[in-house]
């Protein structure tokens, strides 16, 4: 009988690769609500996993949650959110214009077609503004990850991006369990 590895309770990495030690907590004050897509969930590399983990104003739930309608509508009410989300509507971010408004931010976490899927089916989504980053940052999850386009970030690197501009702090330490992982993984890459 072959024995299941031991996963780490935590961030869900087996033991030998749980990257809970590269955590730097950060209280935002800026709130972020994640829109995961299930299949998101039990994916190893999630970096949804790392933010929720890493941001104390942070919230995920699930794209299959039966109150997911109720939470984004909640959550639109109560933080007058941007979706961070490049589109042909997307305009680029930038928090130092006059009319940045917004008190939040709403991310949906997937594959491009996952996150479509999600913006498509829900129309509170497609009526908030809808801002995407500029920059010419490649990804460090890139070695691991195949993406549609090399200026495509994971949500933990999208995240810390926006939230360094909007804060004025540096949270290059956010980033510290995505690195960790893409080291790990490509120790054992062939």
């Amino acid at each position: 009988m072959v024995s299941k590895r031991k996963t780490c309770d935590i961030c869900k990495r087996p033991e030998k690769a749980c990257y809970c030690h590269t955590i730097k907590k950060y209280r935002n004050n800026f709130p972020v609500l994640i829109i995961r897509h299930f299949n998101e969930e039990s994916h190893p590399f999630n970096t949804a996993r790392m933010a929720e983990m890493t941001y104390d104003n942070l919230e995920i739930i699930s794209s299959n949650h039966p109150e997911l309608d109720q939470r984004i509508e909640s959550f639109i009410k109560d933080h007058n959110p941007f979706l961070l989300f490049k589109s042909h509507y997307s305009r680029k971010f930038n928090c130092k214009e006059e009319e940045f408004l917004y008190k939040a931010m709403i991310v949906i976490d997937g594959t491009w077609d996952q996150a479509k899927g999600i913006l498509y089916s829900k129309e509170s989504l497609q009526n908030l503004h809808q801002l995407h980053l500029d920059h010419d940052v490649e990804s460090i999850y890139k070695p691991i990850r195949k993406a549609c386009s090399k200026s495509f970030l994971s949500t933990l690197e999208a995240i810390t991006m926006t939230l360094e501009s909007i804060e004025k702090v540096n949270l290059q330490e956010s980033l510290s369990p995505l690195k960790y992982v893409v080291e790990w993984q490509k120790k054992w890459s062939p």
